[in-house]
């Protein structure tokens, strides 16, 4: 389901994906958006441990990729709002962010632990 999500985003209207993702704004290159969410797995995937953890991301449970790829409730849902909820399942995982920015929560330039962004003591100019 989560292949299926991402084989289908370039076909999305901007406002439906705008809305799956819960996005702020409609203010997103698609490239940026597909990079934020396959983020999203890339770091859940070095988080999976069989405990919750703060270490990549706040309020992430036990198995947490396990989590994010098998959310029992979401089975109905059409293949983009599926790989939305899976990808909100570690950017929101402890449920008060109201809306997404990508360009607050990812860099594409980074390393996983926020070493090269521009908010890190080790940021540089080239990181905005």
């Amino acid at each position: 389901r989560v292949r299926r999500g991402f084989a289908v985003l370039r076909e999305m209207p901007r406002r439906t994906l705008q809305e799956a993702f819960g996005l702020c704004n409609d203010n997103f290159q698609l490239d940026e958006l597909i990079l934020w969410a396959r983020n999203a797995f890339v770091t859940v995937t070095m988080g999976n441990y069989p405990y919750a953890s703060d270490l990549f991301g706040q309020g992430l449970p036990g198995w947490p990729l396990k989590a994010a790829c098998e959310p029992r409730n979401f089975q109905q849902l059409a293949p983009v709002e599926f790989l939305a909820k899976a990808v909100g399942s570690y950017y929101n995982a402890t449920g008060t962010v109201a809306c997404h920015s990508i360009n607050d929560e990812y860099r594409d330039c980074a390393d996983q632990t926020g070493c090269g962004s521009l908010h890190s003591a080790w940021g540089r100019s080239w990181d905005v």
